[in-house]
């Protein structure tokens, strides 16, 4: 008996320390950014309520996450199923373009030697499993969707606006307005 309680206490305890209240989700108390994996510690490691990612796309607890295009063996790279204690990480496979996941937790994880970098744990797609989503890498891949730009998606709209400025379907403010979004994602 004295060893469930402990247990029970044990776990109680772990649910506490990483849990977040949904006034604090609302309020973006834990907010992480690309730059900020840059610089990490260990002792700034944990979960957080928001992710700015390089491109700009920014992410919150409760957001959707969609699945854009795999790799070229048709299975992504730096998406897994499982949660690497009960059921052990595989690939997920390239059938689920398109799907979309809940995020659950942003983490900050990695070390002294890999780096330290972001990751989404999500509401698994079939809803039987986790899923873990490596951000960066993902975003630049085109594994996740983002509401940011690559560069090279950021010059090819600022071309098709020149474009429609040019054959007069915008007004030159309105070509201005798109040129300051697009003109930070270009590198």
């Amino acid at each position: 008996m004295k060893l469930n309680l402990t247990i029970v206490l044990i776990l109680f305890l772990i649910n506490s320390a990483f849990a977040q209240t949904d006034e604090q989700i609302a309020n973006d108390e834990y907010p992480l950014t690309y730059e900020d994996t840059k610089i990490a510690t260990k002792k700034k490691r944990g979960a957080y309520t928001s992710y700015t990612a390089q491109d700009g796309s920014y992410f919150k607890v409760g957001d959707k996450v969609s699945l854009g295009r795999p790799n070229e063996n048709e299975d992504f790279d730096y998406i897994e199923e499982g949660d690497g204690l009960l059921i052990p990480f595989s690939a997920v496979s390239g059938q689920r373009s398109g799907d979309e996941s809940e995020i659950k937790y942003i983490l900050l994880t990695g070390g002294k030697r890999t780096g330290y970098y972001a990751i989404f744990r999500t509401k698994g797609f079939t809803g039987l499993a986790n899923y873990t989503i490596r951000v960066e890498p993902a975003l630049q891949s085109g594994e996740i969707l983002g509401d940011g730009f690559t560069s090279d998606q950021a010059l090819e709209e600022l071309k098709r606006a020149k474009d429609k400025l040019d054959l007069e379907i915008i007004s030159q403010k309105e070509y201005d307005s798109i040129k300051a979004v697009m003109v930070e994602f270009i590198k």
